[in-house]
């Protein structure tokens, strides 16, 4: 189910510091409830605080983009490098979100496996013991 959304830019100065009253409104849809992962990362310190709703929000757009254009080759080298940023975000913000507090994969203890489950495609169950389903997403 798509949550929908109206989204409004308006630049409140321009560059020499007078108002424009220029803005930009667009309506969009995301399959995550996007209010909700902004509010998740606001309570985190994953970011900077003056940087943590645009960061939420940012994210959200991209990642729907990327998602609806898929087969565009714009983003094939891309797509490796988010998914890895996105198991990355996910990992602190329910790790409790500390900057910089979770190892590369690279940098694990010996013997600890990367990934999110036991099967070749992730499958199964995850360090929680729940099965991943549509909960929790950022």
């Amino acid at each position: 189910m798509a949550h929908h959304y109206e989204i409004t830019v308006q630049e409140l100065d321009g560059p020499q510091g007078s108002p424009t009253g220029r803005s930009q409104s667009f309506q969009t849809h995301n399959h995550d409830d996007v209010l909700s992962v902004m509010e998740r990362i606001q309570g985190s310190e994953l970011v900077s605080e003056p940087e943590r709703l645009s960061f939420a929000l940012g994210l959200k757009l991209f990642g729907e983009t990327m998602l609806h254009e898929r087969g565009n080759a714009l983003f094939s080298e891309m797509k490796p490098a988010f998914g890895a940023f996105m198991r990355k975000l996910k990992g602190g913000v329910r790790g409790g979100g500390e900057r910089g507090e979770r190892p590369e994969r690279g940098d694990r203890p010996e013997g600890r496996r990367g990934g999110r489950g036991c099967g070749p495609r992730g499958e199964g169950r995850g360090r929680s013991g729940h099965r991943h389903g549509g909960r929790g997403r950022i």
